[in-house]
């Protein structure tokens, strides 16, 4: 499974949530995807929410250019992010990916 792919527009990466937790943070890539932390319990969307929150400040870029692609109902998501070179760059360092041709 691909935890990542770049469009010319926009950057789909596959997500692992865990609602209920302790602390919202961005914890480390798994083989189900990044994992992620969020406090909000997954109720009423509050959880997708706090992974749009989440990801906003840790890519710091606008929460209105973040979207849940497929998985509103799980777990595992997929989130469309901007094809931004700052998020490019966060992406790289955490995922260790091929550098750009």
């Amino acid at each position: 499974m691909t935890h990542i792919k770049i469009f010319e527009r926009q950057i789909e990466l596959l997500v692992w949530v865990k609602p209920g937790a302790s602390h919202n943070q961005v914890l480390k890539p798994t083989e189900r995807g990044l994992a992620l932390s969020v406090c909000a319990k997954a109720q009423d969307g509050k959880a997708n929410e706090a992974v749009i929150k989440l990801l906003s400040n840790f890519f710091n870029i606008p929460q209105s250019s973040i979207s849940i692609l497929k998985g509103h109902l799980g777990r595992q998501k997929r989130v469309g992010l901007p094809n931004r070179e700052e998020v490019l760059t966060v992406l790289k360092t955490m995922l260790e990916l091929p550098e750009k041709k």
